[in-house]
């Protein structure tokens, strides 16, 4: 597409309105978080990503995401005091 303003919208696969998408200063289409993600409840999204220019014509992509799983309870240790013994 060349010339004019483009406008993104995300046209699929955005469950529960997960993602947002924005035009940069540049142009150019930024695709955000609106909500946290959880691997434990989606481990994949496929979103449709539409551009459409002033004279309603437009281009789509489709665009993975992977969500990675994280450790949400880090373990904690209690440090005792007491006698440390290193072996070499």
């Amino acid at each position: 597409m060349q010339g004019g303003t483009l406008r993104y919208e995300i046209a699929g696969g955005n469950s529960r309105n997960r993602f947002t998408i924005s035009t940069s200063e540049l142009g150019e289409g930024v695709l955000s978080l609106a909500q946290p993600l959880n691997f434990g409840q989606e481990e994949e999204f496929l979103l449709t990503v539409n551009a459409v220019d002033e004279g309603g014509r437009f281009g789509s992509c489709t665009v993975a995401i992977r969500v990675a799983d994280a450790n949400d309870h880090p373990p904690r240790f209690q440090v005792m005091r007491g006698e440390n013994t290193h072996t070499k």
